[in-house]
């Protein structure tokens, strides 16, 4: 973007990235913007309590036929199952800790682990 055109949507673009933060949304674009507005930001600690939901956030896509419909996440120390919407094959997932298991589940219901092909990538590099 053009610095003069950029100068013009400053502001926008300053309160749709807070916005986003504050609403704890993350993916590879908002990442970015992410790293690129925050650091400029006078008092960055209100929004501190948003880091973990990106420090721990992945982009799994799923490579099948299946018709699956979420990513569950479990953790082996402890907290349950935690639930995520797919989307056009992919999802955000949390992981916040090295152990850890995915399964997939399909739209009657049915969980899949080691059946279904899929890639992971952090969002935020370390």
């Amino acid at each position: 973007m053009h610095p003069q055109e950029y100068a013009v949507y400053e502001n926008s673009i300053h309160d749709y990235v807070i916005k986003q933060v504050e609403n704890g949304k993350i993916n590879a674009t908002l990442a970015y913007l992410y790293n690129e507005l925050l650091p400029k930001e006078a008092d960055i600690t209100q929004l501190a309590d948003k880091l973990p939901d990106f420090i721990f956030a992945y982009h799994i896509v799923c490579h099948t036929d299946k018709k699956i419909v979420r990513a569950a996440v479990v953790h082996d120390e402890g907290g349950g199952e935690q639930n995520y919407r797919m989307q056009d094959g992919g999802a955000v997932v949390h992981i916040a800790t090295p152990n850890y298991r995915i399964y997939f589940v399909d739209d009657n219901g049915y969980y899949h682990a080691g059946t279904v092909d899929y890639e992971i990538e952090k969002i935020v590099p370390a």
